[in-house]
């Protein structure tokens, strides 16, 4: 991950299946829906060629792309920074408060305490 966050203006992609990617595009993101059962290196290359083409900055990927998408890896430049949900299908065998805790302290490097 990045010792330091530097957040730049630009466009939040979201990575996923139609329900996982409906709530962030009702928000304003930009979403590349891939069908469960179709995933591919070769698309989420494809769709990773759009994101460093297009102004994003932020990505928001469906937990279950992520061996995908660490394959991959981001050739040619620093990639837009990924982060990884867990969708409703997984939502229920983790635990939500710690899950998005570590989340926050992983990507921004700073520690919340919730009462």
């Amino acid at each position: 991950m990045y010792s330091r966050t530097h957040l730049i203006r630009g466009v939040i992609a979201v990575i996923g299946d139609e329900l996982f990617t409906l709530g962030f595009n009702l928000a304003g993101a930009v979403r590349y829906v891939i069908r469960r059962g179709f995933e591919s290196k070769e698309l989420i290359d494809k769709i990773f060629k759009d994101i460093y083409e297009s102004n994003v900055s932020l990505v928001i990927a469906q937990d279950r792309l992520r061996g995908l998408i660490n394959e991959l890896g981001h050739p040619r430049r620093k990639p837009p920074l990924v982060i990884y949900v867990p969708d409703y299908l997984t939502y229920g065998r983790i635990k939500a408060r710690d899950h998005y805790l570590s989340l926050i302290r992983r990507y921004l490097g700073i520690s919340i305490e919730l009462g």
